[in-house]
């Protein structure tokens, strides 16, 4: 009976083993990875547009007003001519302005509301700015430069920053970046003085406007051109 009891207790304990469930796996191994994030696409710069006349009447404490002309020339006469504005205090602060004319000769297949050549009239918060890039149309896609031309906005003025001619010299193809090949162009630019015209054009579209008109021309600044054939 001993040997009978004895051996029932051996019995029961190898059965107690072998049904004790294995241990679980640390988390880390049984937690499954989440989706990698994607990278937040970065918001479209809003369209500057010509200031309606009633604006003026009504100014905003923190915004200006800054009128210009643009000569485009060259390789640069096309369908628009993008300038992209940067707030230097705040650089996520931009806006784009197209000049172009959607009723011109060549059909206009981009999706942009553009000002017509020659003077623009905008509205910009307060602060000092600088133009960082030109963009073009080449067939369906666009080729872009850099530029430093620096201006500034002055609040509840109405500031003339000069005629901003820029030459296109001739078309070409950059190497590096993304795509790594692109099309790109080069150009030669100036600032000019036409202040009688400009303030005589101001007044046959703002007659209402009776304030003083400040003169404080647009800064260009000169840089190299990058590696291109």
């Amino acid at each position: 009976m001993r040997r009978i009891a004895l051996a029932l207790i051996i019995v029961s304990l190898i059965g107690c083993t072998t049904a004790q469930p294995p241990s679980a796996p640390p988390s880390s191994v049984t937690r499954a990875s989440g989706p990698a994030e994607e990278a937040k696409p970065q918001p479209t710069p809003p369209e500057l547009r010509n200031v309606p006349e009633e604006n003026l009447a009504t100014p905003n404490v923190k915004n200006g007003v800054i009128f210009a002309k643009t000569d485009f020339q060259g390789v640069l006469e096309k369908t628009y001519v993008k300038l992209l504005f940067e707030d230097i205090a705040n650089s996520a602060n931009k806006f784009q302005l197209y000049i172009g004319d959607k009723e011109g000769p060549q059909p206009f297949m981009w999706d942009v509301n553009p000002v017509k050549p020659g003077y623009f009239f905008i509205e910009l918060p307060a602060g000092n700015y600088r133009i960082t890039s030109i963009s073009i149309p080449v067939g369906s896609t666009q080729a872009t430069e850099r530029t430093d031309i620096t201006l500034q906005v002055l609040p509840e003025k109405v500031t003339y920053i000069g005629t901003l001619q820029m030459v296109g010299i001739k078309e070409k193809i950059r190497l590096g970046g993304v795509p790594v090949i692109r099309p790109g162009f080069e150009y030669a630019a100036n600032i000019i003085n036409e202040k009688e015209e400009a303030l005589q054009t101001f007044q046959q579209r703002y007659p209402r406007y009776s304030h003083q008109v400040i003169i404080n021309l647009m800064n260009l600044k000169l840089h190299r051109n990058e590696e291109a054939i």
